[in-house]
């Protein structure tokens, strides 16, 4: 994870879960049983249109900076070359008439509001425009937020700084976490959309169909069959301390904002810290890479990076304290050993790397292997726990199945002998 795309797709994602279940449970309470499977279609199509966005925007991100890189190591000026990509574009009032017709089904107005200003391809054209005016590859991608990932424009402003523009722009397309969390998260996100689907139809069930159920049992002297007492009392339950359910939801959503929003707690978190450290690691290590080989010193390496806006302050202040060490004389290894910019294991590759004199190319090649075993390892982590996840859930499920349809079962049996 790093400090760009992933926490605004997370945090827009997490914004969205957390509103999503605000709302439910207050129609709930104002409009009944109805409420909830309304609100779970218009979820389920909100979620659909946000998964949509975030697919749609890493393609396009992705293809303008394979254009950016390709036009800059070819030396060709960048502003006709994006001018020369805008007009290649599908431009049409039959599309924008599709556009604004199914844009208005997702919020009325948004095309005409919003859409029409801030669509991708106006943030390309706002691009060239700085770029005809004089203005730097990386001052023109900070004033388009959104056009590419935070990362890339820190990369640019490092590739302009040390002339190695083409290597840092070709750098920061390498192990791009967008299609990794693009891929995980509807694994963690789906179980939990099920969970609110379940509590719905518990409701569901207990308010509409299990007075009448219970009424025809007493009519015809039968008692209930036991699964169905235990799914009962599990609704009793859920109808008398649902609270503690909706309130531990409430404090995940808050402790992933808190994450999202904190460096300095992602950094320190038991788990979640260790994935960080390694994405920081990762990235630290290419930059440093691109630097040093324009030339730069190790110090002057570090307080360049230091002074950029990319990195958070918990992990500006340890490239602070890395540059001084080394400029202290002690050894870039343990210096980044030591404020936790470089994994134990690295230690003796990085000093082989000085003694030998191809520290660049160590520092990528280890930053690349972190970068590949970081996505590896959570890609893992989500195929092996979203099946236990679904597992559970499915369980549940034909508890609920089983509890809801033996009474009509045994009904129907008892009337047939």
């Amino acid at each position: 994870m790093d400090d760009s795309r992933p926490q605004n797709l997370l945090l827009t994602i997490a914004g969205f879960f957390f509103l999503f279940a605000t709302v439910g449970w207050v129609l709930f309470l104002v409009g009944g049983q109805w409420s909830l499977p309304v609100l779970l279609v218009v979820g389920l199509f909100y979620g659909w249109v946000l998964s949509a966005f975030f697919y749609y925007r890493y393609g396009r991100q992705d293809e303008f900076l394979h254009l950016l890189t390709t036009a800059t190591e070819a030396d060709a000026p960048l502003a006709p070359a994006l001018r020369a990509y805008l007009d290649d574009r599908p431009l049409s009032p039959l599309r924008d008439a599709w556009a604004a017709l199914l844009l208005f089904f997702v919020l009325p107005g948004y095309y005409w509001l919003w859409y029409k200003r801030n669509n991708f391809d106006a943030k390309v054209a706002r691009v060239a425009g700085y770029l005809e005016q004089g203005c730097s590859l990386s001052g023109a991608l900070e004033a388009s937020p959104g056009v590419v990932p935070r990362h890339t424009i820190v990369a640019a402003a490092v590739g302009e700084s040390t002339g190695r523009l083409a290597t840092c722009l070709r750098d920061s397309t390498q192990g791009r976490f967008g299609t990794l969390w693009l891929e995980v998260l509807p694994r963690v996100l789906y179980p939990l959309l099920l969970l609110f689907f379940i509590a719905g139809l518990i409701f569901f069930w207990m308010i509409m169909l299990l007075p009448r159920m219970v009424r025809i049992f007493l009519e015809f002297d039968m008692e209930l069959p036991d699964l169905t007492i235990r799914l009962i009392g599990l609704g009793d339950w859920l109808a008398d301390d649902g609270w503690i359910v909706y309130l531990a939801f409430f404090a995940f959503g808050l402790l992933v904002v808190l994450l999202i929003l904190s460096s300095t707690l992602r950094w320190y978190c038991p788990v979640v810290g260790r994935f960080y450290r390694r994405s920081i690691q990762s990235r630290v290590l290419h930059l440093l890479a691109a630097v040093l080989e324009a030339g730069k010193t190790v110090p002057q390496a570090f307080e360049l990076l230091a002074k950029t806006e990319y990195f958070s302050g918990v992990v500006r202040d340890r490239l602070e304290h890395v540059g001084l060490r080394v400029e202290q004389g002690e050894p870039l290894a343990d210096s980044m050993r030591r404020g936790q910019l470089l994994s134990p294991a690295m230690v003796p590759l990085v000093r082989a790397a000085e003694t030998v004199r191809n520290l660049p190319w160590v520092l990528r090649e280890l930053g690349d292997t972190l970068n590949n075993n970081l996505i590896r390892r959570i890609r893992r982590i989500s195929v092996t726990l979203a099946p236990l996840i679904l597992i559970v859930i499915g369980g549940l499920v034909g508890f609920m199945v089983v509890g809801m349809f033996l009474p009509l079962i045994e009904m129907i049996t008892s009337l047939s002998q």
